[in-house]
């Protein structure tokens, strides 16, 4: 099917309309003459006066009939050119790529309002839509998370007692483009809280891109408060074993601790060429101290994520883990022997969706004490 081409189109009708009215003027000029010169009536003064006469007569007719016809045929111009913009940007992306991205912007802002109404619509791209196109968040792919809880940690003596805790370790790795934050300070940053408290006093408006909830009894939580930088930088790199690696790179990182928890900041500058549309693959593990009377362990999917694979084990053999998904699809999540939970998805799944797995006391674990502890 041949593209409409508005110009051409337009210059078109303007030649058919111009010859349309020389046409009919010639043609009743002709008639008059004719008559009078068979009617033997026709003199020079009279065909002055009676050529001056039917011009006179026929041209308010033709002037309106043109100027009618004219605002007839630019509006149904500007109609066909309105759909033939409209099909063009639906149908064809290349058209959309030669405006620029402020155009594109308001493209996409005025058919979200055009849709869902003004209202609905300007807050839908405000708040959703338009921190991805400003390259505050991304889009995450081959999100790929395992956790599994150990009864103790093995080869490494600790101060965290095998009858009260247990040692979660977790492997998460993705694929997505490094948001403006990331490309602005040439760092990723990392958190860890006690009992979920607040750390965005410590990420300044920096973009985060992964926090874990550190739920562990009171002396603890005290010793590591009283931690200098150097000394819980020592705990993270010899307990916890955290490793980052972007593009399967190892990132240096500085550790900064507060009443709250602590964050890690991981440097890219001279490591990593930090492109906006690049996509890199980000890559963390860990093991860290989780109180056994915790009987719950929360995974979010925090940004729009494709391809999601989620493995939670659990090596007590008297727990009964019961996951607790939030997100459309049910038959994503399966059950394994050996206490194995797998949650496998391959269509996008929306941000703050994921999963809590839970799971009963043992009954022979006694945890009074840790209780005791905790509240005191």
């Amino acid at each position: 099917m041949s593209r409409f081409d508005v110009r051409s189109e337009s210059a078109s009708s303007y030649r058919n309309v111009t010859a349309l009215f020389i046409t009919v003027l010639l043609l009743l000029f002709g008639i008059i003459i004719l008559t009078n010169v068979l009617l033997g009536t026709i003199s020079w003064e009279s065909f002055y006066m009676d050529v001056m006469t039917s011009l006179i007569g026929i041209m308010l007719p033709l002037v309106l009939f043109n100027v009618i016809y004219e605002k007839v045929t630019r509006r149904h111009q500007k109609i066909e050119t309105a759909n033939s913009v409209a099909e063009a940007l639906m149908l064809d992306k290349g058209v959309l790529s030669r405006f620029s991205e402020g155009a594109r912007k308001g493209f996409i802002k005025n058919s979200t309002e055009s849709l869902l109404g003004e209202r609905a619509g300007g807050m839908l791209y405000t708040t959703l839509i338009r921190p991805y196109l400003e390259n505050k968040y991304h889009f995450r792919r081959r999100f790929r998370y395992h956790i599994s809880y150990s009864l103790k940690r093995s080869g490494m003596e600790t101060s965290f007692p095998e009858e009260d805790y247990y040692w979660v370790e977790e492997d998460l790795s993705f694929y997505r483009s490094l948001n403006i934050f990331q490309l602005k300070k040439r760092r990723v940053t990392v958190g860890f809280s006690y009992w979920e408290s607040d750390l965005e006093e410590l990420f300044k408006g920096e973009g985060v891109f992964f926090r874990e909830n550190l739920f562990i009894g009171s002396s603890q939580k005290k010793r590591m408060q009283q931690m200098t930088n150097e000394e819980l930088q020592r705990f993270v790199e010899e307990v916890m074993q955290f490793s980052f690696a972007l593009d399967e790179k190892s990132l240096p990182f500085t550790v900064e601790n507060s009443e709250n928890g602590f964050y890690l900041q991981f440097d890219m500058s001279g490591t990593i060429e930090a492109e906006a549309d690049r996509e890199y693959k980000f890559h963390y593990h860990f093991h860290m101290p989780q109180l056994k009377t915790i009987r719950k362990f929360v995974s979010i999917v925090s940004e729009p994520t494709q391809q999601v694979d989620i493995l939670f084990t659990h090596a007590d053999p008297d727990v009964r883990i019961v996951p607790v998904p939030f997100f459309d699809d049910s038959e994503a999540v399966s059950y394994l022997p050996n206490n194995i939970v797998k949650i496998e998805l391959d269509q996008w799944v929306l941000p703050r969706s994921g999963c809590v797995f839970i799971w009963d006391e043992p009954e022979a674990e006694s945890v009074s004490h840790m209780q005791e502890e905790r509240i005191g």
